[in-house]
């Protein structure tokens, strides 16, 4: 089943298209949780690049002072130390332009999952294709929810699937854009031996983020044949059923 045909098929519907005013409520809400915490999260990493910089500037001040004062026979020790100290600040600059990335307010999804994937795969090792190719621009809420759910379901292949290659997928739909996460891990066995389909691998934060816009989730695995997540998430307009 490809990802067009699972729009329509069976998964986890998440907030279904419902009618009551209750359910309407509870999306504004949803929306107002989800924009206090993505406002938080964008403060945090704002934090997190400014400290760590300020502080590992402090650092290699404090190298090159140790360098006057040390023989020369121990400067190539300190040229170990710096290389390491760059590979930090590195590290926590990706960190924290993944926690929220200005590429998803300037430049859109694609550009943001580029970067976020090549980020993952570098630090990991992990083989990460990218297939699909979207420029168009999306409501910010539709964006930041696909956005969470590649950035949780890499990180979900890398702490528990044991998969060495990983396809992210993006299609454009009417009224909708679809994004599957697919790996060749050991996938995911359900209790009765059977496909297992719904929350259990820490994406129940994708739940209520989906349910704001309308979304729809799926997880499909089996045991030894890996796991495909797939968001459909509506772009304005008509709403996926």
């Amino acid at each position: 089943m490809d990802d067009d045909e699972r729009v329509h098929g069976e998964g986890i519907g998440i907030g279904q298209a419902g009618k009551s005013g209750g359910e309407a409520r509870t999306r504004v809400a949803l929306r107002r949780l989800t924009r206090l915490f993505e406002e938080r999260t964008r403060r945090i990493a704002q934090e997190l690049h400014d400290e760590s910089s300020s502080l590992l500037a402090t650092v290699h001040l404090a190298v090159d002072n140790l360098a006057r004062e040390i023989p020369p026979e121990h400067h190539e020790r300190l040229v170990s130390i710096r290389r390491m100290l760059d590979e930090v600040q590195e590290q926590l600059r990706e960190i924290s332009h993944e926690l929220r990335p200005a590429l998803l307010d300037d430049f859109g999804l694609m550009s943001s999952i580029e970067y976020l994937c090549g980020g993952v795969a570098t630090r990991t090792g992990l083989s990460i294709a990218i297939d699909g190719a979207i420029e168009e621009r999306f409501p910010r809420d539709v964006e930041t929810a696909v956005y969470r759910t590649v950035q949780e379901g890499l990180a979900n292949v890398v702490k528990h699937s044991n998969a060495t290659h990983v396809v992210v997928r993006l299609r454009r739909g009417p009224g909708h854009v679809i994004c599957s996460i697919r790996d060749d891990g050991k996938g995911l066995a359900a209790p009765d031996g059977g496909v297992r389909r719904g929350p259990g691998i820490g994406l129940l934060g994708l739940r209520a983020r989906l349910a704001a816009i309308r979304g729809r989730l799926f997880i499909e695995s089996q045991p030894g044949e890996g796991t495909r997540l797939t968001v459909v998430a509506p772009t304005g307009g008509s709403h996926v059923a």
